[in-house]
């Protein structure tokens, strides 16, 4: 059970680290786009703009209801990751309507007041010899909904700790 939070610059005070929800939509997007056929529910969904999505299509399409996981993230002073790996699955299946219901569902969030991470599947980073890879930090998806960086707790706490 999630417990209240005073915020990210003290949350996990045991671990002595933030702490945020990692890609929530994943298995929802396996599940319905990757794990087994495409439902044909899914393939007739109109390409829209994520506002006009109903909660329950989206809560359908990743199998849980989306607006309680806001609820309880926002009375824990949890954020959430908008996490590129789960974004660039379901881009790459070049279906525009699944990724609409994505953005839909951080704009289900927003509404009820949860904050975001810039998530670009962090403990995917891989060093080599020669670089280091990360991967794409959906930031789309923030336009959409009209989020700015500045309006990111994380990273204004990430600006805060350089001063």
């Amino acid at each position: 059970m999630a417990r209240s939070s005073p915020g990210l610059s003290t949350g996990c005070e045991e671990e002595g680290c933030p702490v945020f929800v990692a890609h929530p939509f994943r298995a929802g997007a396996d599940r319905g786009l990757a794990k087994r056929p495409i439902a044909p529910w899914i393939t007739a969904l109109a390409p829209r703009s994520p506002d006009a999505f109903t909660d329950e299509q989206v809560s359908r399409f990743f199998g849980f209801d989306v607006r309680a996981l806001g609820h309880v993230c926002r009375e824990c002073d949890v954020p959430v990751e908008a996490n590129g790996g789960t974004d660039s699955r379901i881009r790459g299946l070049n279906m525009p309507a699944p990724l609409q219901v994505y953005w839909a569902s951080y704009r289900m969030l927003l509404q009820e007041g949860v904050s975001f991470v810039p998530g670009s599947h962090q403990h995917a980073y891989m060093r080599t010899a020669t670089r280091r890879e990360g991967r794409y930090v959906p930031f789309d998806a923030f336009d959409a909904l009209g989020v700015t960086v500045r309006d990111l707790l994380l990273v204004r706490q990430l600006q805060m700790s350089r001063m």
